[in-house]
């Protein structure tokens, strides 16, 4: 079964920010994690191209992609509030 960019972006960012692979450190080459994630080629490199945007990799030819030394920091805010004040229901939401 092949994966989907989205799944294989989430995946990678989840090894990086879990330490699997240290700021600095360089990721392992695409045919292994073809081979480990069940993606195309073409899926991985758009996968990688998100996270390279996003700010958790970054390529350096042939030498490889490593990951930055400074992980951004991506976090969601969200605020609901009730149609009117002290009273329900909820349906207003705001997020950023």
């Amino acid at each position: 079964m092949r994966r989907s960019r989205k799944w294989i972006e989430d995946e990678l960012r989840t090894r990086i920010r879990r330490g699997d692979y240290p700021p600095g450190s360089r990721m392992p080459t695409h045919r292994l994690l073809q081979a480990e994630l069940e993606a195309s080629s073409a899926t991985l490199q758009k996968a990688f191209d998100r996270l390279a945007e996003q700010g958790f990799v970054t390529a350096h030819g042939a030498m490889g992609t490593f990951v930055a030394t400074a992980l951004p920091n991506v976090s969601c805010i969200a605020l609901v509030l009730p149609e009117v004040v002290g009273v329900g229901p909820w349906n207003r939401f705001w997020a950023t």
